[in-house]
């Protein structure tokens, strides 16, 4: 059993390739109760480490991270990330690599690596499109001239960044879509990606937008702050959860906006912590008052805040007087709520 833990998600966190040959070693000699080889337990693989610098070092690399996952037929989840992009090195992943990706895949995931995989290659050597759940874009580069359209009919969350409107995916087809991540990487990202909204948006249950990952310029980010409109919500008349860090975004209205209607399935705004990029800015409390509080007739339906704390998931009634009211809890009213509940919540929600 123990063994079986051990081999159920690899994680890779450095570019030595003889690690790698070793791992495919074990892989590949140690036999589970049943006589099949260790990959066999992989459900797994995620890739941390940072691609070589070069390309004499990076090949031999990618060959050896590809047969490791050759090595692992029932493979569910592949998720590479690293260093964020430079403009100094884009590395390709080869088509070689997606094509060792198996059939049967439900999770794929390129975070932070910058890695530049053209569109037309990535549908055409991912068979597992027909079996993929989850997909993350958040450093995953194309280019103007393709315009690839993706046919994911079995993808429930998707994750990319505000820039990927240089392609048409409001057309994709995704059918099944119900969780979406954005991350916000250009000032006009809400005209730019409202065609998608219209197509897409009315299947939403979960929405979280997320600052961008793009470095400061000069000695500022780029987005200190946004404010998205009262009539944002019609977007998504089931969306039931709305993720945000409070430090950037705020509610606001727009000259020559659509009025706002009630929000009828709204119940929960989950706090994201405080992005440190974005220096000073209102506590979560003052954003919760100015954001939902004040008007509350729009969402009359929104009963908790949540956080995740330490990893752990809090939820906090709105109700609570003290949260809405910008009062700091005395650390008896907080152990009222149960044991789950500390003065970590203060910090987070307060400052």
């Amino acid at each position: 059993m123990a063994e079986a833990l051990l081999y159920q998600h690899i994680v890779i966190k450095d570019t030595q390739t003889s690690h790698l040959s070793l791992l495919q070693h074990s892989l590949s000699t140690k036999r589970r109760p049943d006589g099949a080889p260790a990959g066999a337990w992989t459900r797994k693989i995620t890739v941390t480490a940072s691609l070589p610098d070069t390309l004499d070092l990076r090949a031999p690399y990618l060959r050896g991270l590809r047969d490791v996952i050759l090595l692992c037929p029932n493979l569910e989840s592949f998720c590479i990330c690293g260093q964020p992009w430079s403009l100094h090195d884009n590395p390709e992943t080869t088509g070689d690599m997606l094509k060792a990706l198996p059939d049967h895949l439900r999770m794929c995931a390129w975070a932070d690596l910058g890695e530049i995989v053209y569109f037309n290659l990535f549908r055409e050597v991912c068979s597992f499109f027909s079996m993929l759940e989850h997909l993350r874009l958040r450093r995953f580069w194309g280019y103007d001239a393709e315009q690839v359209i993706l046919t994911l009919p079995r993808l429930r969350s998707l994750s990319f960044t505000s820039w990927i409107t240089i392609h048409r995916v409001s057309q994709w087809d995704l059918p099944s879509l119900v969780w979406l991540e954005i991350s916000v990487e250009s000032a006009v990202w809400l005209e730019e990606l409202e065609s998608f909204f219209f197509e897409h948006g009315k299947k939403l249950e979960f929405l979280q937008l997320v600052p961008g990952d793009l470095r400061p310029t000069l000695g500022a980010h780029r987005l200190y702050y946004i404010e998205i409109p009262l009539n944002f919500f019609r977007y998504f008349p089931l969306l039931s959860c709305f993720s945000v860090d409070p430090s950037w975004m705020r509610l606001g209205t727009v000259k020559g906006e659509i009025p706002a209607v009630p929000h009828e399935n709204l119940t929960t705004l989950h706090i994201l912590r405080p992005d440190p990029r974005h220096g000073p800015n209102n506590s979560c409390s003052e954003y919760v008052r100015s954001f939902f509080v004040a008007h509350q007739d729009l969402f009359p339906k929104l009963k908790v805040i949540s956080f995740t704390i330490n990893g752990e998931y809090i939820v906090v009634p709105m109700f609570y007087p003290w949260f809405c009211s910008g009062v700091r809890p005395a650390r008896e009213e907080l152990t009222k709520l149960g044991d789950g509940f500390s003065c970590v919540l203060i910090g987070h929600a307060y400052s």
